[in-house]
């Protein structure tokens, strides 16, 4: 799970804008079809919840929406080096050989959900969690 943190830290260390109509992606043509989305939803407490969407053109997009120190959506273009990366840690870890859900006793946590689409394949984990 400490590779999703990458994602994170690709917007946590580089430096974004506010979004605006005028997006221009010079990486529009590598990796056409991949796509990687994590959301982290509320809990009953002060848990962060976002979403980071990553495109195969390298468009990034972070939208906080609650608890967290930057709300509303912001955009950034990442290299084809950095999309490299990410597709590679993600293929090192086999995320397609994960379990769709994984499921935990625990209270009032925040769910993550996580989406990886590459080459034709596509796979959202998700863990759901039951009260104890």
């Amino acid at each position: 799970m400490k590779h999703l943190f990458i994602l994170l830290f690709l917007f946590g260390s580089c430096s974004v804008t506010k979004k605006n109509n005028s997006t221009n992606n010079k990486n529009s043509d590598t990796y056409e079809n991949t796509h990687i989305e994590m959301t982290k939803t509320a809990c009953h407490g002060k848990c962060p919840v976002y979403k980071i969407t990553i495109q195969g053109n390298g468009k990034a997009i972070y939208d906080g929406q609650n608890n967290v120190d930057k709300i509303g959506k912001y955009e950034k273009l990442l290299s084809k080096e950095e999309i490299d990366n990410l597709i590679k840690k993600f293929e090192e870890v086999k995320f397609f050989e994960f379990k769709n859900e994984y499921f935990a006793k625990a209270t009032d946590l925040p769910t993550t959900y996580l989406e990886f689409t590459h080459k034709e394949q596509n796979k959202k984990k998700s863990p759901h969690f039951q009260s104890l």
